[in-house]
């Protein structure tokens, strides 16, 4: 209340202070950028899953089809959802409404690569 950069963060939830669950990425390969030695995670495939789909995701959203999230309320409720390039992971029902998408995990998954480091 007494600083406004604390906007949006939580400090707990339901008393507790961390929670034993996440979105994790998980470990593909050790890969080379630039001849840069990389760990190199990727994003599950239940990442934007709904509760049907992927029952721990239940009641993160008012939830539609899986494979997107509802981010209205992080953005003054503009309509706004997210999701995995191509609607990767998603539900077949959404590729439907868009033409031209055609997904597939080589060239529209989500990761993030690490530089390990030693001390």
């Amino acid at each position: 209340m007494d600083d406004i950069n604390k906007t949006h963060m939580v400090d707990s939830w339901n008393g507790l202070k961390e929670l034993d669950w996440g979105f994790v990425f998980v470990f593909g390969a050790t890969c080379f950028i630039q001849s840069i030695p990389v760990y190199r995670y990727t994003a599950p495939n239940t990442l934007f899953a709904n509760g049907t789909v992927y029952p721990p995701n239940e009641g993160f959203c008012p939830c539609r089809e899986s494979g997107i999230q509802n981010i209205s309320s992080c953005k003054l409720n503009a309509p706004i959802f997210i999701s995995q390039p191509h609607f990767l992971n998603a539900d077949p029902v959404l590729l439907d409404m868009v033409d031209g998408l055609h997904p597939n995990k080589e060239d529209h998954d989500m990761f993030v690569d690490i530089h390990p480091t030693q001390d």
